[in-house]
């Protein structure tokens, strides 16, 4: 299995390609298609998208209108801009020999999707398309990066490392290795682990320790620092070495964690109930939508199936009804005299009836030509076949015009739905920016209190004794020092 993946702008380019026989040069596609084998389509609403060439179409208006289908979702516009372009082409190529089957084709490749992120069931436009024209089974799969729904461009991480280590878990699965080269990479190491982690993990592997390693005393604990500026300047004030001071100062901390820690989990708690309410929201936009495209999938089907209303009239009908079951039993007739020499001899004489007797051995001889004589006498038999062509047209016509009618009515439904959706999703945006400017306020709130508690303890802590040293003591201290300076000094 070797997988290859391109990324590009056009999705009429590339299914001109796929759809078509190569062509020379830079010439024009050629309408033939004798290379195409199956073409399968994904995430298609109703038959918006019956054949590949209308699937491009779909897509590129899907990824045309992405700011449209962004606004319609309720997602506000801007972000990180995607440099690559919505197309997504892979191709999976199973080695010389190798003969799968369409539904295992199919299997590998929306398992490799899976594989990148992609998967058939996260909804973007996806279609197959096999080609048959070289000795190695290979499939072409084309996704469109921007979802139908929101309107977001997914971008594939490492898509094709992904898609190779895939590549090499399927030729495991199947019980034979055709890529050697590739086995003992994703052998030595898992796949996600590069050349370059390699170095870096090599070069962050601890080194041998000295079997005698140098005694040294144990580390001193550290005092505990202090968290905010507040703490730190009233610490500062209150003094280093105030015993009181630090207790009060600890007890002071718990009790403003506590505080916080309260905050934060009632905070933690409205997170997860609006996010919870976003997920409600999505799931009902989803839901809400599936059912508008069910309901008229159903419509859709119903036309489909419906033999449509005639545009002729009854006995005229009766009389078609009747031909039908002539021609048939003439067909029979001449088919079975076609088994026989003497049949085939009966047969070129009633269709030579008027013509020479040259004509007539030649119908006696040439098979084809008495076929097609015989298929112009049918079309002569009343009442003839354009009127009945004619009414089987306008049926078509008339399927077609009822299918539009569905197609806009669908879309309009689903356009007030999403608009209606919209308001609600707005309302509760606003909602949530409110809360969470009310908790931004009560953080702020509880800041500004335990800075104003940090100052009044600083204040209630400064050292006291220096408050009972008087000029006498000052004097008797520093006459102390100097005799004492002097006894030193003289020994």
């Amino acid at each position: 299995m070797v997988p290859n993946i391109e990324r590009g702008y056009s999705f009429k380019g590339v299914t001109a390609y796929l759809t078509h026989d190569k062509r020379d040069g830079r010439d024009p596609h050629p309408a033939s298609a004798e290379r195409v084998g199956f073409i399968r389509l994904f995430n298609f609403v109703g038959d918006e998208a019956r054949n590949a060439a209308e699937a491009a179409t779909v897509m590129a208006l899907t990824a045309r209108d992405a700011a449209a289908l962004k606004a319609a979702a309720g997602i506000r516009p801007g972000g990180r801009k995607v440099e690559k372009g919505p197309v997504w082409h892979a191709s999976l190529s199973w080695a010389p020999g190798e003969t799968p089957s369409t539904e295992e084709m199919i299997d590998a490749a929306a398992g490799m999707l899976e594989t990148v992120g992609l998967s058939l069931d996260r909804g973007h436009q996806t279609f197959f398309v096999e080609h048959t024209d070289t000795d190695h089974r290979h499939v072409h799969v084309v996704v469109n990066l921007v979802h139908p729904i929101n309107g977001k461009q997914a971008n594939p991480y490492r898509d094709l490392p992904k898609a190779q280590a895939w590549a090499h878990g399927y030729d495991k699965s199947r019980g034979h290795v055709f890529c050697p080269d590739r086995a003992s990479r994703y052998e030595r190491r898992p796949s996600h682990v590069s050349d370059r982690m390699e170095v870096f993990q090599a070069a962050a592997a601890p080194q041998p320790v000295d079997p005698a390693p140098v005694m040294r005393p144990p580390p001193r604990a550290p005092r505990p620092r202090a968290k905010t500026r507040p703490e730190w300047l009233a610490r500062r004030q209150a003094g280093n070495d105030n015993g009181m001071g630090e207790g009060a100062a600890a007890a002071l901390r718990r009790d403003l964690n506590a505080r916080y820690a309260r905050l934060y989990a009632r905070q933690a708690e409205n997170a997860r109930r609006r996010h919870m309410e976003r997920e409600r929201f999505f799931a009902e936009l989803q839901a809400g939508r599936d059912e508008i495209v069910r309901r008229y999938a159903d419509a859709f089907e119903a036309v489909r199936k419906g033999k449509g209303a005639s545009t002729v009239p009854g006995p005229q009908r009766a009389a078609w009804v009747r031909r039908a079951a002539t021609l048939s039993a003439r067909r029979a007739a001449f088919v079975a005299n076609e088994a026989t020499m003497s049949g085939r001899l009966r047969n070129a004489a009633q269709l030579g009836e008027g013509l020479s007797a040259f004509r007539r051995v030649r119908l006696a001889l040439n098979k084809a030509e008495r076929q097609l004589l015989f298929e112009q006498l049918l079309r002569t038999l009343p009442p003839h076949a354009d009127a009945a062509e004619s009414d089987c047209a306008g049926r078509a016509e008339a399927k077609r015009v009822q299918s539009d009618r569905l197609r806009a009515r669908r879309d309009a439904e689903l356009a007030f739905y999403a608009r209606s959706m919209a308001r609600e999703r707005i309302v509760m945006a606003d909602r949530h920016q409110t809360e969470l400017l009310i908790e931004d306020a009560q953080r702020a709130e509880l800041g500004r209190q335990a800075t104003e508690l940090w100052r009044s303890f600083g204040d209630q802590n400064q050292p006291r004794w220096c408050e009972s040293v008087t000029a006498e003591g000052v004097e008797t201290f520093q006459a102390s020092s100097r005799a004492r300076f002097l006894q030193k000094s003289m020994k």
